[in-house]
């Protein structure tokens, strides 16, 4: 272990379009406050949608903006992607106004975020994004949320709106709706779910190897350049996470032994830490990625590892890279450790970035013609 660091932050402005964009935002405001370092600048959500923006509960109210009011009065885009585009086109440089007092010189990125099957947020988004790369020397990175089944509109909406931020953002992180939704379950009921899973992932992304003053760092140390590299790849990212308690990997009998002695991480033999490295690893890259993909059609690749400093099993740590290495083939990986003193659960987190071909977006560029 190595001593204190100080690495590079990731301070990026998050801004919502539309109504799922916005109810993801929100998401990302609860998941900057549960951590020990913040990763969110700020946030601006805009919608033509009242009562969307009004429906937020952790966004400021002074930084919910609607537009296109004349063109929708208020109610929203309904799926005319056209129509938002054109009414965030007439107002661009007013909703890019509204960034300026927060894009500050210590942000680092903007990240846009939209679902894509509706109408403000394929229509918008691409149009706010080229105004933002004008302006802005920063890193524009988009969370495309796609839609569930086969709607037609829906579908040619995530098609021709994944299409045209492939042109003005540096990569856009995909999170397939779809296939999060099992046959029995309905999506207003999963939504929270999602939004909360998917604010999860992009919290642990951007926050990936950054660590309390008073906490040691690993290794190989990941920060705020590793991850900003590995989304320059563009085309498409994909995440992978999975955590486990510590307890999970010892026998039953040395884990009653542990907590009569108090600690289920004094002794860990060689072969409990060793899997428990392997069998998280596996989960997060096998389990459920945001979009699934073939890991070999990446470019660009990261994998953390995280948890007790006893439990980070080096041999392991390596064999778990070279086993990404090995899946993302040409690849430019990058990797690392960070050691969590006093914790209990082993995480993984896994980017595949750089990706052109999936075959979610495969089946929506069918409707997109």
């Amino acid at each position: 272990m190595l001593p204190h660091r100080n690495c590079p932050r990731m301070d990026v402005v998050a801004v919502g379009v539309g109504g799922a964009g916005g109810r993801i935002v929100d998401e990302l405001h609860r998941d900057d406050a549960g951590r020990s370092v913040s990763y969110l600048a700020a946030s601006r959500v805009f919608d033509t949608d009242t009562s969307s923006l009004g429906a937020l509960d952790r966004v400021p109210s002074d930084a919910r903006h609607p537009f296109g009011t004349l063109e929708f009065d208020g109610s929203g885009a309904d799926s005319d992607a056209d129509a938002a585009r054109d009414a965030a086109a007439d107002q661009a440089t007013e909703l890019r106004r509204e960034l300026d007092e927060v894009i500050t010189t210590s942000v680092t990125g903007i990240l846009l975020v939209a679902g894509l099957g509706g109408g403000t947020g394929p229509g918008a988004t691409p149009v706010l994004a080229e105004e933002l790369t004008r302006v802005y020397d920063r890193p524009v990175h988009c969370v495309s949320v796609l839609p569930t089944g086969d709607d037609e509109t829906a579908c040619e909406n995530a098609a021709r709106g994944v299409e045209a931020l492939d042109s003005v953002v540096d990569c856009q992180i995909a999170f397939d709706n779809d296939a999060w939704i099992g046959e029995d379950d309905s999506l207003e009921d999963r939504l929270p779910a999602l939004n909360r899973e998917l604010a999860d992932r992009l919290g642990s992304l951007l926050v990936a190897g950054e660590v309390e003053a008073a906490s040691p760092v690993g290794e190989s140390v990941l920060d705020e350049t590793d991850v900003a590299a590995t989304l320059d790849a563009g085309g498409l990212a994909t995440i992978g996470h999975a955590s486990a308690p510590v307890s999970k990997f010892r026998d039953v009998e040395d884990s009653l032994v542990g907590r009569l002695k108090g600690s289920l991480l004094e002794d860990a033999s060689d072969m409990e830490r060793r899997e428990a490295v392997t069998s998280t690893l596996q989960w997060a890259v096998r389990g459920q990625l945001t979009l699934d993909c073939d890991p070999a059609e990446s470019t660009s690749a990261l994998v953390l590892f995280s948890g007790p400093p006893d439990w980070l099993h080096r041999g392991a740590v390596a064999d778990g890279r070279d086993w990404v290495a090995e899946l993302s083939t040409n690849a430019e990986l990058r990797s690392g450790d960070a050691p969590v003193p006093g914790g209990d659960s082993i995480s993984v987190l896994v980017v595949f970035a750089g990706i052109e071909r999936a075959p979610r977006i495969e089946d929506l560029q069918w409707y997109g013609g």
